[in-house]
């Protein structure tokens, strides 16, 4: 993991992207994100010491999704709103890895 997260930032300006179809080009980042995340709970889950966050950057964090789904009430381009919410449901499992790496249990 003490690689994995500075090459994600080396990567982050390069933003490559994929064309599963026609009108879609998906991020190459956003899958490495989920990627990350998804080694991230596999290796907490091996070593038993999942950390989820509590306190006040979590109830920011959660409030912050709630009104971005709020938005999908008044939205004009229903589209263009569900395309925002996956975006940042793409990033959002990172809140996890970087709130375990640098703020659980000290190394």
């Amino acid at each position: 993991m003490k690689v994995l997260i500075p090459l994600f930032f080396f990567f982050l300006p390069f933003q490559w992207a994929l064309s599963p179809s026609a009108n879609v080009d998906l991020a190459i980042i956003r899958l490495v994100s989920l990627g990350l995340f998804a080694y991230w709970m596999i290796d907490s889950l091996v070593r038993r010491r999942v950390y989820f966050p509590s306190g006040w950057p979590t109830f920011f964090f959660v409030s912050f999704f709630f009104l971005a789904l709020s938005s999908l009430f008044w939205a004009e381009e229903s589209a263009f709103t569900l395309r925002k919410i996956l975006f940042l449901f793409s990033f959002a499992p990172l809140f996890f890895v970087f709130s375990d790496r640098w703020f659980a249990f000290p190394q």
